[in-house]
């Protein structure tokens, strides 16, 4: 039992080195160039509840259609 004991912390160690010397590079998403926006709302709502967004998003200059669920 000591063995196994001895054992698992020995590999543990070895592959917490490994991982160690291992950098992550996280890399930056290229922007989308999005043109058109579907803003969608559910239950008992309709488009009109993107009243405030909508023309936020035409002044960036974005096609804005705004829809309910049915």
């Amino acid at each position: 039992m000591k063995i196994a004991r001895v054992m698992i912390a020995l590999a543990v160690t070895a592959l917490t080195a490994a991982l160690a010397a291992v950098e992550a590079h996280a890399q930056p998403a290229a922007p989308i160039a999005a043109r058109n926006v579907v803003l969608v709302h559910g239950a008992w709502a309709d488009g009109s509840s993107w009243a405030a967004v909508i023309p936020l998003l035409q002044a960036a200059g974005l096609k804005v259609t705004a829809c309910k669920i049915r």
